[in-house]
Order: C-alpha cells, then structure tokens, then sequence
C-alpha cells in the first residue's frame, strides 16, 4: 500500500472538506438568525441531557465532542455564566469537575432543535435520498476510526 493517495481519494478528501463546510455553514448560520447560541453548545447540552441528574466529567464530554480539554474548560465556562449548565467538584478527585444541566439549558436545547433539524434538512435532508443518506453514514463509518 502507498503512502501517496489516489487522485480519486484527493477528490474524496476535497469533496469531503467542502459538504463538511458547506453544511456547517448553513447550521451556523440558521442559528445565529434565530439568536441561538453556536452549534457546540447544543452538542455539549445534548450530551449533558442524555447524561440526565449524573452529568458528565468534564473528560468524558471532551471524549464525546473531540474537543481538546482548554476547549471544553472554556465552552463549559461559558454555558455555565449562561446558566445552562452547573459545574461541580468530581467526588473522590479533588482535580476534576462534573458538569449536569440546568432546567434552562434543556429549555434551550428543545428551542434550538428545530432550528437546528430544519438546517439539516436544507444542508443535507434536500440532495440526498433516505437510501443515498444510509449509503453515506456507511461510507464515512469507513473513515471514522471511532466506528
């Protein structure tokens, strides 16, 4: 095997690169006209929600978003001064810290989603059939090492 790609897996890339983009602009920027907060913070309060009264250590939500830990201590800070999350200390590890969300960063993830599912409809939802869609998740589950 090369360690030099194929011309169609630069294409791959490059098309890759560009739908990626592309479809994170049109969800940015649908919840930045509808005064909501970044996109990051929906995945952190998805998370925190699924997590329910338990929350997540701070390393376990880096872990689910692939953010680095300055990453997540900064945007953690942030949902905090919101009110949307709460940060404790981690019971039995004087260093780390559990986040859980607050009634207000449910409120405000039940209003971004559907802001957020209608963004996906126009980046995504609009140019691919459902069998075309599955075709995809399978595809990109080839490149994800996490899959």
């Amino acid at each position: 095997m090369s360690d030099r790609p194929s011309p169609n897996a630069v294409s791959a890339w490059i098309a890759l690169v560009k739908a990626h983009q592309a479809a994170m602009g049109t969800v940015e920027s649908a919840l930045k006209e509808a005064n909501f907060p970044p996109l990051q913070w929906y995945d952190v309060l998805l998370e925190l929600e699924r997590a329910e009264e338990a929350g997540l250590r701070l390393i376990e939500l880096e872990e689910r978003l692939l953010l680095k830990q300055y990453g997540v201590s900064r945007l953690t800070a942030r949902l905090e001064e919101s009110g949307l999350i709460e940060r404790k200390k981690c019971p039995g590890d004087r260093r780390g810290q559990v986040a859980t969300i607050t009634r207000k960063g449910i409120d405000v993830r039940k209003a971004m989603w559907p802001t957020y599912s209608r963004a996906i409809q126009k980046a995504v939802g609009v140019h691919l059939t459902d069998k075309q869609a599955e075709s995809l998740v399978g595809l990109l589950g080839k490149i994800d090492p996490r899959e």
